[in-house]
C-alpha cells in the first residue's frame, strides 16, 4: 500500500458540476548528491458529482497502489 503523503491530488472541475482527478507522485534518488526526479501521473477518466467524491476516489486509488509505483 502506498503512502498517501507521497502523492499530490488535484481535483478539478471539468465543466460545471463535473469533477475529475489528477494524482502525481514524485520519487527522488539521492545518488552522489544529485537529486533526480521521476514522477507518475494518473488522470481519471471518470466524472464525479462533487470535489469531495473525486478526492475520496483519489485516496482509494492511492491506497491500492504498490509502495513504489516506479519499481
Amino acid at each position: 500500500m502506498a503512502e498517501i503523503s507521497g502523492y499530490k491530488v488535484l481535483a478539478f472541475e471539468r465543466k460545471p458540476g463535473v469533477w475529475r482527478i489528477s494524482i502525481t507522485s514524485a520519487v527522488g534518488d539521492g545518488l552522489a548528491g544529485v537529486q533526480t526526479r521521476q514522477s507518475v501521473r494518473i488522470f481519471s477518466e471518470v466524472d464525479y458529482a462533487s470535489e469531495n467524491k473525486a478526492r475520496a476516489e483519489a485516496l482509494s486509488i492511492i491506497r491500492g497502489l504498490p509502495i513504489n509505483p516506479l519499481g
